[in-house]
């Protein structure tokens, strides 16, 4: 017995039932055609998706007639999909597989904007000023526009559109994501603390220059809440102030990314909780300040996919419009991503008094994430 020979022979034999020629990764999957179960070996990041919709699919087949020798062997559905597979990795070098590329790319950044919504609200509603005052007495309150953005990697959600065949090539790999909120503060009433809150909608397909910045990618969200500080050190000219406070914010909102053959789209909501400490000092027209946030956040994320594989995969598989028919190539698929944590947040800048005029310029970082943040503000106030 030549067992040298032998294995060689066995090995060959089930590599070639698994599709080894061809360059996919498979694994077997049992689906209840119109005549009896049939077993097949299909990628292995198809599985999943195959196996969440499979009473779909089992329906489908036996609506549309579709026998076990339709689906099984190399001239079936299950050759054809490794062949589509293999004539994907062709077209997208460097890409895995679509359903992979797709998938773990829109959950990689899911993860991205689990740390950066916390940043942006973060920065919002920032006074120079640890403490700005009583309202009674004194009188004491401000109001105004905020304008700032966060860094955030968008490189995921572009490897997302690759996959897809979503040509994102004038996108650059980071973004400013930007706020532009309304703000409110007032003094408290004898005590000797102060309460502000914010508001803000942003909708980049109204705002021309951020349109075409990330064309064909979109995104829109609101923001609000506020925050409560006590001043521990009440300061004056030349003497510091410091302040101690804590706020809550909400966000929803969406991204997404599209054109005629494919979309990929995300809702998200999220709410942070902030403990914050704050120090400024008033030098004449100039108020120099510095402080820190702890934010807890947790957003929750639902994702879906749209997408025209007949022209993503430029297959020429003769089967391949009904193999789409029936769903064994999902073209609509859907999930969801959510994440919680602390994000430790340093921040500091200056402001400008004149009068009831005032500005802020602050930036920020975000230790864990490494996010840095920037805003300016313009205000009336005394």
């Amino acid at each position: 017995m030549n067992f040298r020979r032998d294995f060689l022979i066995a090995g060959a034999s089930i590599l070639f039932a698994a599709g080894a020629f061809s360059q996919t990764i498979t694994v077997p999957v049992t689906i209840q055609a119109a005549d009896g179960p049939v077993t097949i070996n299909i990628p292995s990041d198809l599985a999943p998706l195959i196996n969440q919709n499979m009473a779909q699919i089992e329906q489908a087949l036996k609506t549309n007639n579709i026998n076990k020798s339709k689906i099984e062997g190399n001239s079936g559905y299950a050759g054809q999909i490794l062949k589509v597979y293999d004539d994907y990795k062709e077209r997208f070098p460097g890409l895995k597989s679509p359903f992979e590329d797709t998938v773990g790319n829109i959950n990689n950044f899911c993860d991205d904007l689990v740390d950066v919504i916390p940043n942006t609200q973060g920065i919002q509603n920032i006074y120079a000023d640890a403490w700005i005052g009583k309202l009674i007495p004194g009188a004491h309150f401000g109001a105004g526009v905020n304008a700032g953005a966060s860094s955030i990697d968008i490189s995921a959600i572009k490897k997302t559109a690759q996959a897809m065949d979503i040509d994102t090539k004038d996108i650059p790999d980071t973004f400013g994501f930007p706020t532009i909120s309304a703000d409110l503060r007032i003094g408290g009433i004898f005590l000797p603390f102060d309460i502000g809150v914010a508001v803000m909608k942003f909708d980049s397909s109204k705002a021309s220059a951020v349109e075409k910045a990330i064309d064909p990618m979109n995104f829109d969200y609101c923001v609000f809440g506020g925050d409560f500080r006590y001043a521990i050190l009440k300061g004056g000219m030349f003497k510091p102030k410091v302040s101690i406070g804590a706020g809550y914010y909400y966000t929803n909102g969406s991204v997404g990314i599209s054109n005629d053959q494919a979309s990929a789209s995300l809702n998200f909501t999220s709410e942070s909780y902030i403990l914050e400490a704050q120090a400024s000092c008033k030098l004449l027209f100039l108020v120099p300040f510095v402080g820190t946030k702890m934010i807890y956040s947790k957003t929750n994320i639902d994702w879906k996919v749209d997408a025209k594989w007949n022209h993503i995969f430029d297959s020429t598989a003769p089967d391949y419009a009904e193999m789409l028919s029936v769903g064994i190539l999902p073209s609509h698929f859907s999930g969801e991503s959510s994440g919680s944590g602390l994000h430790p947040q340093v921040f500091g800048g200056v402001g400008f008094d004149f009068f009831i005029m005032s500005a802020t310029v602050s930036a920020a970082y975000d230790i864990k994430s490494k996010i840095i943040s920037g805003a300016v503000s313009a205000r009336i106030s005394w």
